[in-house]
């Protein structure tokens, strides 16, 4: 499992990625899909006040998005 982390608004979101989508896309492909996650993040955020775990089958690439609210 691959792991990305981004950080915006105090919110972490951890993407794993499965080993099958390593194969098929390469690592540069799988950073530059990454700014698009930013804008989609938006619209949860607003939605968010305790600890939430989203499942996002929006692409095969991100199967699952793991969000979580940390102090800083």
């Amino acid at each position: 499992m691959m792991t990305w982390q981004l950080e915006m608004e105090k919110l972490t979101v951890t993407m794993k990625v499965p080993k099958k989508a390593k194969r098929a896309k390469k690592l540069h492909q799988i950073r530059s899909d990454l700014p698009n996650l930013k804008k989609d993040l938006l619209q949860v955020t607003v939605m968010m006040k305790k600890n939430v775990k989203l499942y996002a089958n929006k692409d095969k690439l991100l199967p699952r998005l793991f969000l979580s609210r940390e102090r800083c």
